[in-house]
């Protein structure tokens, strides 16, 4: 039996052309949330060190965490929006400081629907939207993620915090769409970022559209 050729060798290493941008290697660094940013969702030095060590001698593609396009995209404490001038600025910097290493960046953008913390929309002064208003089970119905992401013991009730789920309105899936493409906007044009990818998994907004389960529309946005 022929023995495999060594892995510096092969594919993995050898560059590639994706768009109009060279990566030196296949190689792909997945979104890990790490929930590192402000209060007010602003990226932080310590998201930066994240990333820019990541880059070092690496060469291919990293993909930022998931992002949310704006403050009525979901929320979570501490997760990343790109919205605001200095949400914005505040990626730019990790974008260079990645491009400084020779590496490619991609931001992945979503919409969390029925996930979302509602005490914490409320919080903004958003509605808990989602395709339909189905929650995502009973405790998204009575729990919320304010008090602290992983803590079990939570306090803050959707029904409570008097902001419950309801289902787009055929506006508000539209709104979503242009907010959907003004946040890529931000991220490719301001930022700098090489890619933009589209979270559609982990039953998030868009997922949510395409399963039996959370869609229960009889619009054009059903599920066919």
């Amino acid at each position: 039996m022929t023995p495999p050729p060594p892995l510096k060798d092969t594919n993995l290493f050898k560059p590639i052309k994706v768009g109009s941008v060279t990566l030196q290697n296949r190689l792909v660094f997945a979104p890990t949330t790490r929930f590192r940013n402000t209060e007010d969702f602003v990226a932080t030095n310590l998201m930066k060190k994240h990333y820019e060590d990541r880059a070092e001698n690496n060469g291919g593609l990293l993909i930022g965490e998931a992002t949310y396009i704006n403050l009525g995209g979901g929320l979570y404490p501490h997760g990343p929006v790109i919205e605001s001038k200095r949400q914005v600025e505040a990626w730019k910097q990790i974008v260079d400081a990645v491009h400084a290493k020779g590496s490619a960046i991609a931001l992945q953008i979503y919409h969390l629907g029925r996930t979302a913390d509602a005490a914490l929309l409320k919080t903004y002064g958003e509605p808990f939207l989602a395709p339909s208003a189905e929650y995502f089970d009973e405790g998204h119905k009575e729990v919320t993620l304010s008090a602290d992401c992983f803590d079990e013991n939570h306090e803050q009730v959707a029904i409570k915090a008097g902001n419950e789920l309801r289902a787009f309105t055929l506006e508000e899936v539209k709104q979503m769409i242009e907010d959907f493409k003004t946040a890529a906007i931000h991220a490719i044009k301001v930022a700098g970022f090489d890619f933009v990818e589209l979270h559609a998994a982990h039953m998030y907004t868009m997922a949510q559209f395409l399963e039996v389960v959370s869609n229960h529309r009889t619009d054009e946005w059903f599920r066919c």
